[in-house]
C-alpha cells in the first residue's frame, strides 16, 4: 500500500480573524491616548490602577469629559488586555507554527508593559513628570505593529505559501529595515513635541516628514520594480495612501498648534476642524504607518524564505529527472 499524503495542518480561519479583531479594537485605545496627551488629561485621576469596573460605576455620575476621555482610555486597556490573552490561548491550541505561537507571548508581554507603564505614568508623575507618558506613547506604536504582524502572519495567503519562491534583493530588504527605522524616529520626534514642547524637536520633526516620505517613496520604487510586486503591492498602497492622509493631517496639526491667528492672514489658520481631534488622528496615522512598515518589511524579508507557509513546497532533489 502506497504512502498517502497527510493533510496540511493550516490554522482555522477565526484565528486570524479574532488577531483582526484585536487589532481593530486597539485603534480607540489609540485614539484615547492621544487624546489624554492633547487635551492635558493625562492627571485627571492620581491613582493610576483601578478595577475595570470602576469606569462603569463612575461613568454615569456628574464626571467631566477629561475624565471620561481619560478612563476610557483605562478601560479600552483592559479590553485589548483580555484580548490578546485570548489570543495567546487560541493561537498555541490551533497554530501549528512555533514562531507565531511566541510572537503572540511577545505580543502579549508587549500589552502588559504598555499597561505598566501607563499605572507608572500616574503614580511616578511627581518624579518624572512626562517623561513616562512620553515612553508609553513612543512604546504603544511599537506594541500595535506587533499586533498587525500577527493578524498578517496568521491570513490565509501567508499560510498557503502563495508567495513567489524567489527572495527579494538584499537592496530592497535593506532599505525596507531602514525605512521602518526613520518611521519610528518619526514618531518618537513627534512624541517629543507633544510631551515635551521642545522647539528643537518641532523643527526636526518637520524636517522628519521629508524624509520620512522620500524614504518611502523609495521604498515603494523599489518594491514595485521587485520581481515580487503583486505579493508586495497591497502593503506598499496602504502605506503610500497612509503617508498622503498624515501629510495633510501634519500641516494641520502644525497650523492648529504653533499658527495661531494673531493678525488678518487667513492662510494660515487652520481648518475648521477640531484641532484638538486632528492632533490625535496624526499620532494614529503615524502609528499605522509604522505598523503598515513594518508588515511590508516582514513581507520582503521573508519572501522565498520558505518559512511563511506551514507545509512549503518540497524541493526537488539534485540530479532528480
Amino acid at each position: 500500500m502506497g504512502m498517502q499524503d497527510l493533510p496540511d495542518k493550516v490554522a482555522p480561519p477565526w484565528l486570524h480573524w479574532w488577531a483582526v479583531l484585536t487589532l481593530v479594537a486597539a485603534l480607540p485605545l489609540l485614539f484615547l491616548g492621544a487624546e489624554v496627551t492633547t487635551l492635558g488629561v493625562g492627571m485627571v485621576d492620581a491613582r493610576g490602577l483601578r478595577s475595570p469596573w470602576y469606569f462603569f460605576q463612575e461613568f454615569l455620575a456628574e464626571r467631566g469629559l477629561d475624565w471620561k476621555i481619560e478612563h476610557g482610555h483605562r478601560q479600552a486597556g483592559w479590553i485589548i488586555g483580555n484580548c490578546a490573552i485570548v489570543l495567546v490561548v487560541l493561537t498555541w491550541w490551533r497554530e501549528p507554527r512555533r514562531w507565531v505561537k511566541w510572537l503572540s507571548v511577545l505580543a502579549l508581554a508587549a500589552v502588559c508593559v504598555q499597561g505598566l507603564l501607563g499605572i507608572f505614568r500616574i503614580e511616578l508623575n511627581a518624579r518624572l513628570g512626562t517623561t513616562l507618558a512620553l515612553i508609553h506613547g513612543g512604546f504603544a506604536s511599537v506594541t500595535f505593529a506587533l499586533l498587525a504582524v500577527l493578524a498578517a502572519v496568521t491570513a490565509r495567503r501567508w499560510t498557503s505559501g502563495a508567495a513567489s519562491a524567489e527572495p527579494c534583493s538584499p537592496r530592497l530588504r535593506r532599505w525596507a529595515i531602514f525605512s521602518v527605522v526613520v518611521v519610528y524616529a518619526q514618531l518618537i520626534l513627534g512624541g517629543l513635541v507633544r510631551h515635551k514642547d521642545f522647539t528643537l524637536m518641532a523643527r526636526a520633526h518637520l524636517l522628519g516628514a521629508f524624509a520620512v516620505v522620500a524614504t518611502v517613496i523609495w521604498l515603494a520604487k523599489l518594491a514595485l520594480e521587485s520581481e515580487q510586486r503583486a505579493w508586495l503591492a497591497r502593503s506598499v498602497t496602504i502605506l503610500l495612501f497612509l503617508v498622503c492622509v498624515q501629510l495633510l493631517l501634519g500641516v494641520e496639526s502644525w497650523l492648529s498648534k504653533f499658527f495661531v491667528p494673531q493678525g488678518s492672514w487667513n492662510q494660515l489658520q487652520p481648518l475648521a476642524l477640531h484641532q484638538d481631534f486632528v492632533r490625535s488622528i496624526h499620532y494614529v496615522v503615524g502609528t499605522l504607518i509604522l505598523a503598515t512598515a513594518v508588515v511590508l518589511t516582514l513581507n520582503v524579508y521573508w519572501q522565498g524564505s520558505g518559512a511563511m507557509a506551514v507545509n512549503p513546497p518540497a524541493r526537488p532533489l539534485e540530479g532528480a529527472a
